[in-house]
This record gives structure tokens, sequence and C-alpha cells, in this order.
């Protein structure tokens, strides 16, 4: 329009724009960008975007342990006796890292314990020589009598000869009668001879009879005697198959097992070959919810990348990877993608350019460092890196 005035901002306009601009994060809106390469993340999702092949995704990354952070906690209330580690310190396997007060106390129950067992373990082996020797004795016994059974098996034959020996006298005394009652031969055989045999034959009769009731009293003693014997191997049999089948010394080994159960899963020992990377109580306090001590096993490092979800789709285990940081002096280290996770989610990694996008989403990967990198990373556990992950030409065409 003729005759109007052109405006013009004036520069002090233009820079109090432009600082409001960048306050609020609208600097691309407003056609200011004071950085135009302000995330290295951002720049693969632009290609994505575009028809230009992608040969690389950068994202933020973070050294951890393959096998993740250990954290050692203590009973809730017990109290720290010795620390057995520092900072720093290496350890292997089994590795008792605290002393706690409650490991005394369990350490004299358990010798208490043992010392019951071992005091069980004689009482019944004490017992069971003494069964033995009863059952062993009852055994005897049983021989004895049947050794005795034997002998008055032989004596019956004495009975039979006892027996014959009354019969012989009262043939005789018979034979007498019958001579003494003829009138021929009576003048042979007079009255005193006749008295005399019937005496004989009484003292026969007596003396069977005597040892009838000898034997039969013999046989009777033997019969109570084996019964008794008898009785005595059953029980010394019960009680020896009792002592070796008592409980007490199963309660105890119970008992045992149970408190170096417990024992075990109380003592703080390192599960694994590792570092101690944090020490967190001394002598004297109490255990708490925080960790007493933390430790991992950097024998085998990984970069854990929070990909774009733009750019993971490029992304395949595999492939090789860069990466950087200040704290790498010696260069940037090598890996290769090990892993790619398929859940989708906020980024937790704080971008390292103030300047960066936020507002999107992400997808993990892992990286696999190989030997000489991770060596090189053991002291930089947690660090923040930048990853550059080379795309193959055959994937970036699809």
């Amino acid at each position: 329009m003729l005759g109007a005035r052109q405006f013009r901002p004036s520069r002090r306009r233009c820079a109090y724009v432009l600082w409001v601009a960048i306050g609020l994060g609208i600097v691309p809106a407003v056609g200011c960008n004071p950085n135009p390469s302000t995330s290295k993340t951002q720049a693969t999702s632009n290609a994505l975007s575009s028809d230009l092949p992608v040969s690389k995704v950068n994202a933020q990354g973070q050294i951890l342990p393959a096998g993740g952070f250990i954290q050692l906690m203590g009973t809730p209330g017990d109290v720290v006796d010795e620390m057995l580690v520092e900072v720093g310190q290496r350890v292997t396997a089994g590795t008792p890292l605290v002393r706690t007060r409650s490991e005394q106390v369990q350490a004299a129950q358990l010798e208490a314990l043992v010392q019951k067992r071992l005091a069980a373990q004689r009482q019944q082996e004490n017992a069971m020589r003494a069964s033995q020797r009863q059952l062993r004795a009852a055994e005897l016994q049983l021989e004895r009598i049947d050794a005795q059974a034997d002998q008055l098996a032989k004596k019956e034959d004495l009975l039979q000869l006892a027996e014959q020996q009354v019969a012989a006298t009262q043939k005789i005394l018979t034979q007498l009668q019958a001579i003494a009652n003829d009138s021929v031969t009576r003048e042979f055989v007079g009255q005193i001879e006749i008295e005399r045999q019937q005496v004989a034959v009484g003292e026969a009769e007596l003396a069977y009879q005597q040892q009838v009731q000898n034997h039969q009293q013999a046989v009777d003693e033997l019969e109570w005697a084996r019964r008794s014997a008898a009785a005595d191997k059953l029980a010394a049999a019960d009680l020896l198959q009792a002592t070796e089948s008592s409980d007490t010394l199963k309660v105890i080994e119970l008992e045992l097992r149970t408190l170096k159960q417990q024992i075990a899963a109380t003592r703080i020992v390192a599960p694994s070959d590792g570092i101690i990377l944090s020490v967190g109580a001394s002598k004297g306090e109490a255990s708490g919810h925080r960790p007493l001590v933390e430790m991992a096993d950097d024998s085998q490092l990984v970069c854990e990348v929070e990909v774009n979800e733009m750019d993971a789709v490029w992304v395949e285990p595999g492939q090789t990877a860069t990466i950087s940081s200040r704290a790498f002096l010696d260069g940037p280290l090598l890996g290769f993608v090990q892993q790619k996770f398929q859940l989708v989610g906020q980024p937790q990694l704080r971008p390292l350019d103030p300047l960066a996008r936020t507002d999107y989403r992400a997808v993990t990967v892992v990286i696999n460092l190989s030997p000489s990198s991770a060596a090189r990373a053991q002291q930089w556990l947690q660090l923040q890196v930048e990853v550059e992950i080379q795309i193959d030409s055959t994937v970036s065409s699809k």
C-alpha cells in the first residue's frame, strides 16, 4: 500500500520472541533451530519418514552387567557384627560377606544340636548293644535247654531198665511163691527167702517210681525254661528293633537339618563371582529394608539401549554397534545386537541433549559387548552412553 509503513521488528523484539520460543521448546515451530543436530536419536526417525535408506540407528544406552545387580538383604532387625568385604573387592561364589548376630546364636544352637545328636547316638548304640546281649543270652539259654532235653531223652533208657528190673524181681517173687506152694518143692524155698524177694520187688518199684517222677519233673522244668527263654528272646528282639527304629534320633536329625537350612538362608554370602559395588551398613547397625551389600558379576557386560519405536523396525540381532562416551579415552566400545524385546514403553534414560524430544516411546535392545570392550567397561557400570547400530543394506531396503 502506497505510503504504508513497512513493519520491521526490532532486534530486541526478535531476541525476546526467540527466548520465549526456546523456553517453550517450540523453536522449530517459529522457524528457528539453534542446533540442527539436536539429537542423533531423532535423525534416524527423520530418515525413516523419508525414502532414504537407513544405514544406522542412534540411541541412548547404559552399561550394565549381563546378570544384573545383586542386592543382598539381611534379616530385618538382625544386627551386623562385622562387614567382611569392602567396595571394589572381588569375591568368589560362596564367600561370606557379612557376619551377623543371629549367625552366632545359630552357631551355638547348631553346636548344641550336634552334641545332642552325638549323645543320642551313643545312647542308642548302648541300648542296641544291651538288647543284642539280651537276645544272645536268650538264644544261649534255648540252646542249653535243648541240650538238657537231649540228655533227658537219653535217661528214658534208664527208666526202661528200672521198669525191667521191677518186672524181673516180680517174676522171681512169683516163681518163689509157686515153688513154695508146690508140695513137692516146698522144702526148697523158705518163707524168709520169699519175704526177702518181696522186699526186693518193693525196692525196685520204689526206685522206678522215683525215677519216673524225677524224669517228669525234669521235663516240666525244661518246658517252663524253654517258654521263659523264648519269651526273653522275643522281648530282646522287640527291644532291639524298637531301639533301631527310635524316633529320638530322627527328631534330632530333622531339627539339625532345619537349623542348617535356616543358617544357609540367613547367611549373607556371594551367590556368584563378582565385585562389591556398595556396602550399606557398618558394625552395630540393624538390618533394615535397604541392601547390606550390592554386587555384580562384571565378567560379562551388556549395553541396554532404548531405541525409538520408529527405528526399532531396522534393528535385528547380530548387527554391530558402536558405543561412545567421553569417559572412554581409548575410543568407543564395540558389540553386537543380542536381543530385541517386543515390549514398547516410556524411555527411562534422560537424554544428554536438553533440547531433545522426550515424547516418544522406545524398545529395549540388548547389545553384547566384545571381550575387550567388556574389560574396558568394567569400571563404568550404569554409565549412560551414545549407541550407534549399523543397519545392513539388506535390512534397510526392506
